[in-house]
């Protein structure tokens, strides 16, 4: 089921981080990109691929995958990747607006 999790999916491209990472393993203590430059990147691909606006106090509480993913919930947005959406131009595998020059490398996260 995680494969189909387009809200894991989107956090492991944009963090850059091992298949294996669970769910509950992406929080911004723990993974060492998540800054504030990528919050705001973060952000911004979360709205354009949800197709949804936080407002400021959902932007506060949007710190973890789970934060993230009941914030979305909330929203209605449905977090199962359908294949035919994938395929489209509207689909959740559009290309990342982050910063190409920021430097993230290779990630990883810690076991806190």
């Amino acid at each position: 089921m995680q494969d189909s999790d387009a809200l894991l999916r989107l956090l492991r491209e944009f963090f850059n981080l091992p298949p294996d990472v669970q769910p509950q393993e992406i929080t911004q203590n723990a993974v060492a990109a998540w800054d504030s430059l990528a919050m705001v990147q973060l952000i911004a691909d979360l709205q354009g691929t949800f197709r949804i606006d936080f407002d400021v106090d959902e932007i506060g509480r949007l710190r973890s995958y789970e934060e993230i993913r009941a914030t979305l919930l909330k929203k209605d947005v449905s977090l199962v990747r359908q294949r035919a959406a994938a395929c489209g131009p509207e689909g959740i595998q559009q290309q990342n607006s982050r910063d190409p020059d920021h430097p993230r490398g290779s990630q990883t996260v810690s076991s806190h």
